[in-house]
C-alpha cells in the first residue's frame, strides 16, 4: 500500500512540475488567466438556516460564517450573486454593507483587527438561476418529479447562499434546510435530526465536521427513498426517486468493492463521515463529487436490457476517487483544477 501511495504522489508531483515547465502549452489560446485570490479572512465554520420552496423556485434564510481576520481591514468581501441581502449582523449589532452582485462588502465592527474571530450572519433571499436548480413537471414531461439540487463547482454556490466561494479556504459546515413534506433534504456529513418546523414542513439538519471547500457544499431536495449499502464500516446509501426503485441496484451494487479497492490502493482510509450517492433528474454532468454526498445523473440508471450495453461502474469509481483527489486534497486555485480530474 505504501508503494502505491508513493507512486501516486510521484505522478502528481511530476504533473505539477511538467505543467509549470511547459507554461501556456496546456492552455487554449483563448483561455482566461487564473490567479490566486487574496483573502482577508480564514473561515472556520459555515451554517445555513434556509427554507427551500421547490414549487416557487426560491431559497431564503441566513448564512452564518465564523471567521478569523488574517489582515487589518475595515471591510471584508463575501460572494453573493443575484440575490437580495436583507441585513448583516455580528451578534445583535447590525453592520452596514454594500451589495453589487456578485460582491457583498461588509463594514466590520469598529476596532476589529487581525487575529480577531467574529461571526457574521447574513439574511437573504434568492430565486437562483445557477448554483441551485429547480426541476418540475411540465406539459411535455408530466411525470418529471419535483426536485431541487445544487451544483457548486466552480463558483456557482454563491448564487444560492452568501459565502467565501474560492477553493483556498477549508471549513466545517452545517445545513439546516426546511422543506415541504413529503420532500427530504440531503446534504454533506451526518444527519443530526429531522423536526417538524411548521404544518406540512420539515427541517433537516446536516453537519459536516471535517473541513472542506465551499464549492463541495451540496443540497438535494426531493421525494426520495434511501437504499443503504451494507458491509463496510463507512455508512453508505443510494438515494433515488421512487420511479427508480426497481433498477437502481444494477448501477451502484459495486460501490463497496470500489471503496475497498481505493482504500487499499491509495493506502489512506476513506476520510468522511458517510458516503451517499444521490440520483437527480436533468443533471448537468454525469456526477459531482460533493464531500460525502455525490450527486449522480438519473441517466446512469439502466433497465435490465440497457445494462447489457452500458455500465455505471466507471462513473461510480470516478466520483468516489474524487473523495480523496479533489475533496480531501483540493486545488488552491482554479488554475490547477485539471489536477482534480487527472
Amino acid at each position: 500500500m505504501k508503494i502505491h501511495t508513493l507512486r501516486c504522489l510521484i505522478i502528481a508531483l511530476s504533473c505539477c512540475i511538467a505543467g509549470t515547465a511547459m507554461g501556456q502549452r496546456f492552455a487554449s489560446p483563448n483561455a482566461k488567466a487564473q490567479y490566486h485570490r487574496s483573502r482577508t479572512v480564514d473561515v472556520k465554520h459555515l451554517k445555513l438556516e434556509i427554507t427551500v420552496n421547490i414549487r416557487k423556485g426560491t431559497v431564503a434564510g441566513t448564512s452564518e460564517l465564523t471567521m478569523t481576520l488574517v489582515q487589518d481591514s475595515p471591510t471584508l468581501n463575501l460572494d453573493a450573486a443575484e440575490m437580495t441581502i436583507q441585513k448583516v449582523q455580528s451578534g445583535d449589532t447590525e453592520l452596514s454593507f454594500t451589495h453589487k452582485s456578485p460582491r457583498l462588502t461588509v463594514t466590520l465592527p469598529k476596532g476589529s483587527k487581525r487575529g480577531d474571530t467574529l461571526t457574521l450572519k447574513v439574511s437573504y433571499e434568492a430565486s437562483p438561476k445557477r448554483g441551485l436548480y429547480f426541476v418540475r413537471p411540465d406539459k411535455t414531461y408530466k411525470k418529471r418529479p419535483y426536485q431541487a439540487w445544487s451544483q457548486g463547482e466552480a463558483i456557482d454556490n454563491r448564487y444560492w447562499f452568501p459565502s467565501y466561494d474560492f477553493p483556498d479556504d477549508r471549513f466545517s459546515s452545517e445545513i439546516a434546510a426546511t422543506v415541504r413534506a413529503p420532500y427530504e433534504a440531503i446534504s454533506n456529513g451526518r444527519l443530526i435530526d429531522v423536526t417538524w418546523s411548521k404544518k406540512g414542513w420539515r427541517r433537516f439538519h446536516w453537519a459536516q465536521g471535517k473541513d472542506h471547500v465551499n464549492y463541495l457544499i451540496t443540497l438535494v431536495v426531493g421525494d426520495y427513498d434511501e437504499h443503504p449499502l451494507k458491509g463496510h464500516r463507512v455508512p453508505m446509501s443510494v438515494w433515488v426517486n421512487k420511479s427508480h426503485n426497481k433498477d437502481w441496484k444494477r448501477s451502484f451494487e459495486k460501490t463497496i468493492d470500489i471503496m475497498n479497492f481505493f482504500e487499499e490502493y491509495i493506502g489512506y482510509a476513506y476520510p468522511w463521515e458517510k458516503y451517499d450517492q444521490v440520483v437527480v433528474e436533468d443533471f448537468l454532468f454525469g456526477g459531482m463529487e460533493n464531500t460525502s454526498a455525490t450527486t449522480m445523473t438519473s441517466r446512469t440508471i439502466h433497465d435490465e436490457r440497457a445494462h447489457l450495453d452500458f455500465s455505471s461502474d466507471g462513473l461510480v469509481a470516478h466520483e468516489l476517487a474524487h473523495q480523496w483527489f479533489g475533496d480531501l486534497i483540493t486545488c488552491r486555485s482554479w488554475a490547477h483544477l485539471w489536477l482534480n480530474e487527472g
